[in-house]
Protein backbone atom coordinates (compact mmCIF):
# COMPACT_ATOMS: atom_id res chain seq x y z
CA UNK A 1 0.00 0.00 0.00
CA UNK A 2 1.29 3.43 -0.90
CA UNK A 3 2.23 5.87 1.90
CA UNK A 4 0.29 9.09 2.46
CA UNK A 5 3.31 11.36 1.75
CA UNK A 6 6.37 11.20 -0.47
CA UNK A 7 9.54 13.00 -1.54
CA UNK A 8 9.18 15.35 -4.50
CA UNK A 9 11.26 17.95 -6.33
CA UNK A 10 9.23 21.16 -6.52
CA UNK A 11 9.58 24.66 -7.96
CA UNK A 12 7.26 26.59 -5.60
CA UNK A 13 7.00 29.83 -7.62
CA UNK A 14 8.55 31.34 -10.77
CA UNK A 15 12.25 32.23 -10.29
CA UNK A 16 12.26 30.40 -6.96
CA UNK A 17 14.95 27.77 -6.32
CA UNK A 18 13.75 24.22 -6.70
CA UNK A 19 13.43 22.33 -3.43
CA UNK A 20 13.32 18.67 -2.46
CA UNK A 21 10.51 18.14 0.06
CA UNK A 22 9.57 15.05 2.05
CA UNK A 23 5.88 15.71 2.79
CA UNK A 24 4.26 16.02 -0.63
CA UNK A 25 0.91 14.13 -0.65
CA UNK A 26 0.41 10.82 -2.44
CA UNK A 27 -2.91 11.11 -4.27
CA UNK A 28 -5.63 8.50 -4.71
CA UNK A 29 -6.32 7.47 -8.33
CA UNK A 30 -9.55 8.52 -9.98
CA UNK A 31 -11.78 5.98 -11.74
CA UNK A 32 -9.65 5.81 -14.92
CA UNK A 33 -6.24 6.41 -13.33
CA UNK A 34 -3.42 4.32 -11.94
CA UNK A 35 -1.04 5.24 -9.13
CA UNK A 36 2.50 4.27 -10.10
CA UNK A 37 5.54 4.07 -7.85
CA UNK A 38 8.18 5.60 -10.08
CA UNK A 39 11.32 3.47 -10.30
CA UNK A 40 13.12 5.49 -12.96
CA UNK A 41 12.42 8.86 -14.52
CA UNK A 42 14.35 10.54 -17.34
CA UNK A 43 15.54 14.11 -17.79
CA UNK A 44 14.38 16.32 -20.62
CA UNK A 45 16.70 19.10 -21.78
CA UNK A 46 14.14 21.85 -21.22
CA UNK A 47 16.07 23.23 -18.26
CA UNK A 48 15.04 24.89 -16.03
CA UNK A 49 11.36 23.98 -16.50
CA UNK A 50 11.78 20.35 -15.46
CA UNK A 51 8.94 18.82 -13.53
CA UNK A 52 9.02 15.27 -14.89
CA UNK A 53 7.35 14.17 -18.10
CA UNK A 54 7.61 10.36 -18.18
CA UNK A 55 8.83 7.34 -16.28
CA UNK A 56 8.56 3.65 -15.50
CA UNK A 57 7.52 1.92 -12.30
CA UNK A 58 5.19 -0.42 -10.43
CA UNK A 59 1.40 -0.05 -10.13
CA UNK A 60 0.52 0.70 -6.51
CA UNK A 61 -3.23 1.29 -6.91
CA UNK A 62 -5.86 1.54 -9.63
CA UNK A 63 -9.15 3.38 -10.11
CA UNK A 64 -12.53 1.70 -9.95
CA UNK A 65 -12.97 1.58 -13.74
CA UNK A 66 -9.45 0.43 -14.69
CA UNK A 67 -9.36 -3.02 -16.32
CA UNK A 68 -6.21 -3.02 -18.46
CA UNK A 69 -3.59 -3.01 -15.68
CA UNK A 70 -3.26 -4.60 -12.25
CA UNK A 71 -1.46 -3.84 -9.02
CA UNK A 72 2.17 -4.94 -9.04
CA UNK A 73 2.66 -4.73 -12.82
CA UNK A 74 5.68 -2.92 -14.27
CA UNK A 75 4.63 -0.09 -16.59
CA UNK A 76 6.12 2.69 -18.65
CA UNK A 77 4.07 5.85 -18.91
CA UNK A 78 4.00 9.47 -20.11
CA UNK A 79 3.19 12.11 -17.55
CA UNK A 80 2.44 15.81 -17.54
CA UNK A 81 5.12 17.80 -15.78
CA UNK A 82 3.76 21.07 -17.21
CA UNK A 83 0.20 20.35 -16.08
CA UNK A 84 -1.27 22.28 -13.13
CA UNK A 85 -2.17 18.84 -11.73
CA UNK A 86 1.22 18.17 -10.15
CA UNK A 87 0.20 14.68 -9.09
CA UNK A 88 0.75 13.74 -12.75
CA UNK A 89 4.40 14.87 -12.82
CA UNK A 90 7.24 12.38 -12.29
CA UNK A 91 9.85 14.23 -10.26
CA UNK A 92 8.25 12.62 -7.23
CA UNK A 93 8.00 9.09 -5.92
CA UNK A 94 4.39 8.36 -6.94
CA UNK A 95 2.48 9.63 -9.99
CA UNK A 96 -1.12 9.44 -11.16
CA UNK A 97 -1.42 8.36 -14.79
CA UNK A 98 -4.39 7.76 -17.15
CA UNK A 99 -4.56 3.96 -17.42
CA UNK A 100 -5.00 4.09 -21.22
CA UNK A 101 -1.59 5.75 -21.56
CA UNK A 102 0.48 2.96 -20.02
CA UNK A 103 2.29 -0.05 -21.43
CA UNK A 104 3.50 -3.14 -19.59
CA UNK A 105 7.18 -3.93 -19.26
CA UNK A 106 7.55 -7.70 -19.08
CA UNK A 107 11.25 -7.76 -18.26
CA UNK A 108 12.64 -5.60 -15.49
CA UNK A 109 14.27 -3.04 -17.78
CA UNK A 110 12.52 -0.07 -16.22
CA UNK A 111 15.56 2.18 -16.27
CA UNK A 112 15.58 1.98 -20.09
CA UNK A 113 11.79 1.86 -20.49
CA UNK A 114 11.57 5.28 -18.86
CA UNK A 115 13.33 6.75 -21.89
CA UNK A 116 10.52 5.80 -24.26
CA UNK A 117 7.25 7.67 -23.56
CA UNK A 118 7.82 11.40 -24.07
CA UNK A 119 10.42 11.13 -26.83
CA UNK A 120 8.27 8.64 -28.74
CA UNK A 121 5.12 10.73 -28.20
CA UNK A 122 6.92 13.80 -29.55
CA UNK A 123 7.57 11.92 -32.77
CA UNK A 124 4.24 10.17 -33.35
CA UNK A 125 2.00 13.13 -32.48
CA UNK A 126 3.72 15.07 -35.25
CA UNK A 127 3.35 12.18 -37.68
CA UNK A 128 0.12 10.31 -37.08
CA UNK A 129 -2.47 12.42 -35.26
CA UNK A 130 -5.53 12.91 -37.49
CA UNK A 131 -7.54 15.20 -35.25
CA UNK A 132 -8.39 18.52 -36.97
CA UNK A 133 -6.80 20.46 -34.10
CA UNK A 134 -3.57 18.44 -34.11
CA UNK A 135 -0.38 20.06 -35.38
CA UNK A 136 0.58 17.00 -37.39
CA UNK A 137 1.61 15.91 -40.87
CA UNK A 138 -1.37 13.55 -40.82
CA UNK A 139 0.59 10.59 -42.21
CA UNK A 140 -1.18 7.22 -41.89
CA UNK A 141 -0.04 5.45 -38.74
CA UNK A 142 2.01 2.27 -39.00
CA UNK A 143 -1.07 0.13 -38.27
CA UNK A 144 -3.36 1.98 -40.70
CA UNK A 145 -3.90 1.52 -44.42
CA UNK A 146 -0.92 3.01 -46.24
CA UNK A 147 1.18 3.13 -43.09
CA UNK A 148 3.69 0.62 -44.43
CA UNK A 149 3.28 1.25 -48.16
CA UNK A 150 2.97 5.00 -48.78
CA UNK A 151 6.62 5.78 -48.05
CA UNK A 152 8.51 2.76 -49.37
CA UNK A 153 11.78 3.85 -50.93
CA UNK A 154 11.33 7.52 -50.02
CA UNK A 155 14.38 9.14 -48.35
CA UNK A 156 14.02 10.66 -44.89
CA UNK A 157 16.33 12.98 -42.98
CA UNK A 158 16.43 12.95 -39.17
CA UNK A 159 18.44 15.87 -37.82
CA UNK A 160 20.19 15.23 -34.47
CA UNK A 161 19.61 11.50 -34.68
CA UNK A 162 21.53 10.72 -31.48
CA UNK A 163 19.20 12.88 -29.37
CA UNK A 164 16.42 11.17 -27.42
CA UNK A 165 13.72 12.35 -29.82
CA UNK A 166 15.94 11.73 -32.85
CA UNK A 167 16.42 8.08 -31.95
CA UNK A 168 12.67 7.45 -31.97
CA UNK A 169 12.20 9.48 -35.15
CA UNK A 170 14.69 7.12 -36.80
CA UNK A 171 12.81 4.07 -35.57
CA UNK A 172 9.44 5.36 -36.77
CA UNK A 173 10.92 6.14 -40.19
CA UNK A 174 12.25 2.59 -40.39
CA UNK A 175 8.86 1.23 -39.30
CA UNK A 176 7.22 3.01 -42.24
CA UNK A 177 9.85 1.81 -44.73
CA UNK A 178 11.45 5.15 -45.56
CA UNK A 179 14.74 4.46 -47.33
CA UNK A 180 17.42 5.66 -47.18
CA UNK A 181 17.28 7.09 -43.66
CA UNK A 182 19.89 9.82 -43.26
CA UNK A 183 20.81 11.47 -39.98
CA UNK A 184 23.11 14.20 -38.73
CA UNK A 185 25.08 13.30 -35.62
CA UNK A 186 28.50 13.03 -34.06
CA UNK A 187 30.15 10.16 -35.89
CA UNK A 188 30.96 8.43 -32.59
CA UNK A 189 27.31 7.32 -32.49
CA UNK A 190 27.35 5.75 -35.96
CA UNK A 191 27.20 2.09 -34.92
CA UNK A 192 24.32 2.64 -32.51
CA UNK A 193 22.32 4.75 -34.97
CA UNK A 194 22.72 2.15 -37.70
CA UNK A 195 21.35 -0.46 -35.29
CA UNK A 196 18.19 1.69 -35.10
CA UNK A 197 17.76 1.81 -38.88
CA UNK A 198 19.93 4.65 -40.17
CA UNK A 199 21.69 4.07 -43.50
CA UNK A 200 23.85 7.23 -43.59
CA UNK A 201 25.33 9.20 -40.67
CA UNK A 202 26.62 12.69 -41.54
CA UNK A 203 28.24 15.35 -39.39
CA UNK A 204 26.39 18.00 -41.37
CA UNK A 205 23.91 18.15 -44.24
CA UNK A 206 25.46 17.69 -47.67
CA UNK A 207 23.90 17.86 -51.11
CA UNK A 208 21.17 15.24 -51.45
CA UNK A 209 18.14 14.71 -53.61
CA UNK A 210 15.12 16.75 -52.46
CA UNK A 211 13.41 14.99 -49.57
CA UNK A 212 9.78 14.14 -48.84
CA UNK A 213 10.22 14.13 -45.07
CA UNK A 214 12.55 15.76 -42.53
CA UNK A 215 12.38 15.57 -38.73
CA UNK A 216 14.38 18.31 -37.01
CA UNK A 217 14.96 17.02 -33.48
CA UNK A 218 17.34 19.83 -32.53
CA UNK A 219 15.26 22.70 -33.91
CA UNK A 220 17.25 25.91 -33.96
CA UNK A 221 16.72 28.64 -36.54
CA UNK A 222 19.84 27.43 -38.34
CA UNK A 223 18.69 23.80 -38.51
CA UNK A 224 15.20 24.90 -39.53
CA UNK A 225 16.65 26.68 -42.55
CA UNK A 226 18.75 23.67 -43.52
CA UNK A 227 15.84 21.27 -43.02
CA UNK A 228 13.33 23.39 -44.93
CA UNK A 229 15.69 23.92 -47.85
CA UNK A 230 16.33 20.15 -48.05
CA UNK A 231 12.64 19.48 -48.74
CA UNK A 232 11.18 18.86 -52.17
CA UNK A 233 8.16 20.97 -53.17
CA UNK A 234 5.25 19.54 -51.19
CA UNK A 235 7.63 17.94 -48.68
CA UNK A 236 6.94 17.80 -44.95
CA UNK A 237 8.94 18.94 -41.91
CA UNK A 238 8.41 18.35 -38.19
CA UNK A 239 10.08 20.69 -35.69
CA UNK A 240 10.20 20.62 -31.90
CA UNK A 241 11.01 24.28 -31.21
CA UNK A 242 9.04 27.16 -29.80
CA UNK A 243 6.68 29.52 -31.63
CA UNK A 244 9.42 32.03 -32.55
CA UNK A 245 11.08 29.49 -34.86
CA UNK A 246 7.74 28.33 -36.18
CA UNK A 247 6.98 31.90 -37.24
CA UNK A 248 10.31 31.95 -39.08
CA UNK A 249 9.30 28.82 -41.00
CA UNK A 250 5.80 30.09 -41.68
CA UNK A 251 7.32 33.15 -43.35
CA UNK A 252 9.24 30.83 -45.69
CA UNK A 253 6.06 28.88 -46.47
CA UNK A 254 4.23 32.12 -47.26
CA UNK A 255 7.04 33.28 -49.57
CA UNK A 256 6.90 29.97 -51.45
CA UNK A 257 3.16 30.38 -51.98
CA UNK A 258 3.65 33.90 -53.28
CA UNK A 259 6.14 32.67 -55.88
CA UNK A 260 3.80 29.89 -57.03
CA UNK A 261 5.80 26.95 -55.62
CA UNK A 262 4.03 23.86 -54.30
CA UNK A 263 3.90 24.66 -50.57
CA UNK A 264 5.91 22.66 -48.08
CA UNK A 265 4.25 21.56 -44.84
CA UNK A 266 5.53 22.26 -41.34
CA UNK A 267 4.21 20.66 -38.14
CA UNK A 268 5.11 21.54 -34.56
CA UNK A 269 3.48 18.91 -32.33
CA UNK A 270 2.69 19.09 -28.64
CA UNK A 271 3.39 15.64 -27.23
CA UNK A 272 0.85 15.50 -24.40
CA UNK A 273 -1.57 12.61 -24.87
CA UNK A 274 -4.04 14.31 -22.53
CA UNK A 275 -4.88 16.82 -25.27
CA UNK A 276 -8.12 15.99 -27.14
CA UNK A 277 -6.18 16.22 -30.42
CA UNK A 278 -3.85 13.39 -29.32
CA UNK A 279 -6.11 11.24 -27.13
CA UNK A 280 -7.21 8.70 -29.76
CA UNK A 281 -3.70 8.35 -31.15
CA UNK A 282 -2.33 7.83 -27.64
CA UNK A 283 -4.78 5.05 -26.89
CA UNK A 284 -4.02 3.28 -30.19
CA UNK A 285 -0.27 3.65 -29.69
CA UNK A 286 -0.19 2.34 -26.13
CA UNK A 287 -2.30 -0.67 -27.09
CA UNK A 288 0.68 -1.73 -29.21
CA UNK A 289 3.61 -0.41 -27.21
CA UNK A 290 3.84 -3.36 -24.84
CA UNK A 291 4.35 -5.77 -27.73
CA UNK A 292 6.65 -3.37 -29.58
CA UNK A 293 8.95 -3.04 -26.58
CA UNK A 294 8.84 -6.80 -25.89
CA UNK A 295 9.74 -7.80 -29.46
CA UNK A 296 12.27 -5.06 -30.14
CA UNK A 297 10.21 -3.06 -32.64
CA UNK A 298 10.99 -0.16 -30.30
CA UNK A 299 14.47 0.00 -28.82
CA UNK A 300 14.84 2.21 -25.75
CA UNK A 301 17.55 4.82 -25.55
CA UNK A 302 20.80 4.13 -23.78
CA UNK A 303 20.60 5.54 -20.28
CA UNK A 304 22.83 6.64 -17.43
CA UNK A 305 21.43 6.29 -13.92
CA UNK A 306 22.46 9.17 -11.67
CA UNK A 307 23.03 8.49 -7.96
CA UNK A 308 21.01 9.99 -5.14
CA UNK A 309 17.50 9.70 -6.54
CA UNK A 310 15.81 13.08 -6.95
CA UNK A 311 18.79 14.71 -5.26
CA UNK A 312 20.79 13.86 -8.39
CA UNK A 313 18.62 16.10 -10.58
CA UNK A 314 20.57 19.37 -10.09
CA UNK A 315 23.85 17.87 -11.30
CA UNK A 316 22.07 16.28 -14.25
CA UNK A 317 20.48 19.61 -15.19
CA UNK A 318 23.87 21.30 -15.07
CA UNK A 319 25.38 18.66 -17.36
CA UNK A 320 22.61 19.12 -19.93
CA UNK A 321 22.86 22.91 -19.73
CA UNK A 322 26.61 22.65 -20.41
CA UNK A 323 26.09 20.22 -23.35
CA UNK A 324 27.89 17.40 -21.56
CA UNK A 325 25.33 14.71 -22.46
CA UNK A 326 25.39 13.05 -25.88
CA UNK A 327 23.58 9.97 -27.18
CA UNK A 328 22.40 9.01 -23.68
CA UNK A 329 19.34 9.68 -21.55
CA UNK A 330 19.92 10.64 -17.93
CA UNK A 331 17.56 8.95 -15.46
CA UNK A 332 17.14 8.92 -11.69
CA UNK A 333 15.43 6.48 -9.33
CA UNK A 334 13.09 8.52 -7.08
CA UNK A 335 12.86 5.74 -4.49
CA UNK A 336 16.60 6.12 -3.80
CA UNK A 337 16.22 9.74 -2.65
CA UNK A 338 17.93 10.02 0.73
CA UNK A 339 18.92 13.67 1.16
CA UNK A 340 17.48 17.11 0.60
CA UNK A 341 18.65 19.29 -2.26
CA UNK A 342 18.10 22.71 -3.75
CA UNK A 343 18.63 23.71 -7.34
CA UNK A 344 18.59 27.25 -8.68
CA UNK A 345 17.00 28.64 -11.84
Amino acid sequence: MAPSTQKALLVPTPKHPGKLVADWPVHTPGPEQTLIQALTIPFMNDYPFICGHDGAGVVEDIGSEVTNVAKGENLLFPASGLSPDKEQATFQQYSLVPADNTAKVYVVVSKQAASIPLALNTVVTGLWSHHPEANSLDFPAFWEEGGTTNFVGQPALIMAGSSSVGQYAIQMAKLQDFLPIITTSSLKHTEHLKSLGVTHVLRTIVAWQPLLYVYDAISTEQTHKLAYDALAPGGALIVTSGPHCTRFLQAKVDRDRETGEVPKRVARPFASLSLPANKTLGEELYKRLTEWSRTGVIKPSRVEVLPGGLAGVPDGCARMRDNKVSGTKLVVRPQETTRFAYFAY
